[in-house]
């Protein structure tokens, strides 16, 4: 296969996945979790303590604003979160594709992965459950947007840009979901991968020479959110007692 064969064939399973998702998803319906966001973004403003509200031990401001005007747009109309649930899946796939692509080529063996990675249960719970896909779908796009980022910054594609991208997709990444502070070790792991010298030392030393203000910058952003997640959770505890 040609280099454009390989890319349409990769585009063709994009867009089936995402009529199999459609499929899957506008067949299903609110579920638990889901009838609870609804019922406070029907009742409460949109306010600091709306969006900084912890659901389940969950702290996911963007997600929280999402929820509210997906309520005052379409209240308990399954329509507008299945939509979203499909953009937030074409977005996966799309960077998905785009990941295997930067980092492989355009080869036919590329279509491996990007099959799993398109057709498995992979990113099921994204794909069946509204309250799931608030935070589910925006960690996997950031992490794997950040992950083609980083590969482009350690490789000297336009560092600021890569750099930029890394960072901003970590941010977006934490705004909806407080886990996604797995990112940075995944980033580690997958800086150790990409770099032409795995040994410990050279690799350690390597990442300093070329890109430690992109990791300083990155800790500052996860550190700060960790103490402010951490102590928000400590206030919220005390004052229960």
């Amino acid at each position: 296969m040609t280099a454009r064969q390989v890319q349409v064939t990769a585009w063709c399973m994009v867009g089936l996945s995402i009529v199999m998702r459609g499929v899957i998803i506008f067949s299903g319906g609110f579920y638990w979790d889901d009838f609870i966001l609804q019922g406070r973004a029907a009742r409460l403003p949109l306010d600091v303590d709306f969006v900084t509200y912890s659901h389940d031990g969950h702290l996911m401001p963007a997600a929280m604003v999402l929820s509210w005007a997906t309520e005052r747009l379409a209240p308990l109309e399954f329509w507008l979160p299945a939509l979203e649930m499909l953009l937030g899946q074409l977005a996966l796939g799309v960077a998905g594709w785009w990941l295997l692509r930067r980092v492989f080529s355009a080869r036919p063996l590329v279509l491996v992965p990007l099959a799993y990675f398109l057709f498995t249960g992979l990113t099921l719970p994204g794909n069946t459950w509204w309250a799931s896909a608030l935070n589910a779908i925006p960690l996997q796009v950031a992490m794997v947007v950040a992950t083609a980022g980083l590969y482009g910054y350690l490789h000297g594609r336009r560092p600021w840009r890569q750099a930029t991208l890394v960072v901003g997709s970590v941010v977006v990444g934490l705004a909806f979901f407080e886990k996604s502070v797995v990112m940075l070790p995944w980033l580690l792991v997958a800086a150790w991968m990409f770099a032409p010298n795995a040994r410990p030392w050279p690799f350690l030393r390597d990442q300093w020479q070329r890109a430690r203000w992109l990791w300083l910058a990155l800790a500052l952003v996860v550190g700060g959110y960790f103490w402010w997640f951490s102590t928000k959770e400590t206030r919220e505890l005390s004052n229960r007692r």
